[in-house]
């Protein structure tokens, strides 16, 4: 059961403030796709990192290579 009350984190880093929202968004969304969620998360990755592969592979969390791999799978080169 989700929580009926999210705590919120005073950050002034606006960008910061929305990935927290959109976390919370994911978590509640009604669609459940791993897939879709995991290319969403990687399209973000990448658009916060001006394309840039290394940093949204450190982003998310996940080595430069399986990110490559991941990119070729959901055909989003």
């Amino acid at each position: 059961m989700l929580p009926t009350h999210v705590p919120q984190i005073h950050n002034h880093d606006e960008e910061i403030q929305e990935v927290e929202s959109e976390t919370y968004q994911v978590i509640t969304d009604d669609n459940l796709s791993l897939e879709a969620k995991e290319i969403e998360l990687i399209k973000r990755a990448l658009n916060r990192n001006q394309g840039k592969r290394k940093k949204a592979a450190d982003d998310l969390g996940i080595s430069e290579r399986t990110l490559y791999r991941k990119i070729k799978q959901y055909e989003l080169e």
